[in-house]
């Protein structure tokens, strides 16, 4: 979903889920919202997610393939963050719980 968990990082600004921006060299915990002190920087950092999102977004329902094997290894490795089943349908609805049981995470 657009914005959601989402950061731009340059090495001064952190911009955090489209709302909250902050300067890491100044403050490193991250403790001051400077974002309604900088809607210029606001604004830079939101046009470069968008032109990121633009490129990513045209991709999701597709897959993407994975080339295994490398003359110069012998061996590769495929993760199981990697898996997607086939018939898997996502929720276009911004305010459905995130649903995660189609990914792999424990392999015991």
């Amino acid at each position: 979903m657009k914005w959601r968990q989402s950061l731009v990082m340059t090495e001064q600004w952190r911009f955090i889920n489209g709302a909250e921006l902050y300067n890491i060299i100044n403050d490193r915990g991250q403790c001051h919202d400077i974002s309604s002190e900088s809607p210029d920087i606001v604004l830079e950092l939101r046009m470069e997610y968008e032109k990121w999102w633009d490129i990513v977004s045209t991709q999701f329902d597709e897959m993407i393939p994975i080339s295994s094997g490398n003359p110069n290894q012998e061996v590769s490795c495929i993760h199981s963050h990697n898996w997607r089943p086939i018939d898997y349908q996502k929720t276009n609805d911004p305010f459905a719980a995130e649903d995660n049981e189609y990914l792999v995470f424990n392999q015991s």
